[in-house]
């Protein structure tokens, strides 16, 4: 998961009390069997930072556009017209910049496609729920997780009823994978 948030050596090591090196040395591993999702990474965070935007996906063209992006390109600007001897100041700002357009570029697409799933599967859950006759409450939406509340009577047939919507929604989006949804009964919530 840190490859596909934007981590790096430093998070990796940290995370996992191991040297820089070693950790340097396990992403280099990782993007060797990897290489497709290199070459991905690597491709998203280009296209942001020649676009000033990000693509959240290709299905409905939602895009996240990138705070600061005049700023970052004046300072490429910069750096290219003095051949890098400029200000310190300017060309860290530009490498600090640069690192995060990288990050957003892998992580929002995860992110903001989930989010459409979940958005989506809400739309279709209210439909549903409205053709059913159905009463339950919607408490809580957290990331990819839904939380319903409804008479105990109900619980079987309102968590098949989340499943069922799940799945299509996330095959609005994903078209060469299914998502299965997992629903839980319980009392309480869990994690």
């Amino acid at each position: 998961f840190l490859m596909a948030y934007g981590g790096g050596a430093a998070k990796l090591a940290d995370a996992f009390g191991l040297s820089i090196s070693k950790a340097k040395s396990l992403i280099a591993k990782y993007y060797k069997n990897f290489s497709s999702l290199a070459e991905y990474f690597s491709k998203v965070g280009q296209d942001a930072k020649e676009k000033g935007y990000i693509l959240i996906d290709d299905v409905i063209g939602r895009k996240s556009f990138i705070e600061g992006y005049k700023d970052y390109v004046r300072d490429g600007e910069h750096l290219d017209k003095f051949n890098y001897d400029a200000h310190p100041y300017v060309e860290k700002r530009y490498r600090m910049v640069s690192g995060k357009i990288q990050r957003d570029a892998q992580n929002r697409p995860i992110q903001g496609t989930s989010a459409n799933i979940s958005k989506r599967a809400g739309v279709l859950l209210q439909k549903e729920r409205e053709k059913a006759g159905i009463n339950f409450k919607i408490l809580l939406l957290i990331h990819d997780e839904w939380v319903l509340e409804c008479a105990e009577s109900d619980s079987e047939v309102v968590a098949k009823l989340l499943a069922e919507v799940m799945e299509p929604a996330s095959s609005y989006y994903l078209k060469h994978i299914t998502i299965p949804a997992d629903a839980k009964i319980s009392r309480q919530w869990l994690k």
